[in-house]
This record gives structure tokens, C-alpha cells and sequence, in this order.
């Protein structure tokens, strides 16, 4: 019985780990997306590929 509550939290932990990660990664999206919207139309290219880097180098 302890062994499968063990399990259990494992199993929890890891999932719990998972869904913040992708909520994570959907806010450096959202991010970057506020910033491209902040700035001219003609640095937009150059902000979102900066932080596609940044989030490479991050990860």
C-alpha cells in the first residue's frame, strides 16, 4: 500500500512538473508576442527572433 502511494506521487509530481513547463513556455510566447506588438512594424522580425534565442539559450 505505501509503495502504490509512493507511485502515486511520483506520478503527480512529474505531471505537475510537465503542465507548469508547458504553461511556461506558453507565457514566453505571450511575451513575446506583447513585446513584438510594442514595437514598429519593422523591428518585429528582429524582436521575436531574439526571443526565440533567448529561449533557446534558456532551455
Amino acid at each position: 500500500m505505501e509503495n502504490q502511494i509512493f507511485q502515486l506521487q511520483y506520478a503527480m509530481d512529474t505531471f505537475y512538473f510537465l503542465v507548469m513547463g508547458a504553461l511556461v513556455m506558453w507565457m514566453a510566447a505571450g511575451f513575446a508576442m506583447l513585446e513584438a506588438g510594442l514595437v514598429r512594424a519593422k523591428n518585429t522580425t528582429e524582436i521575436l527572433t531574439k526571443n526565440v534565442v533567448l529561449y533557446a539559450i534558456a532551455c
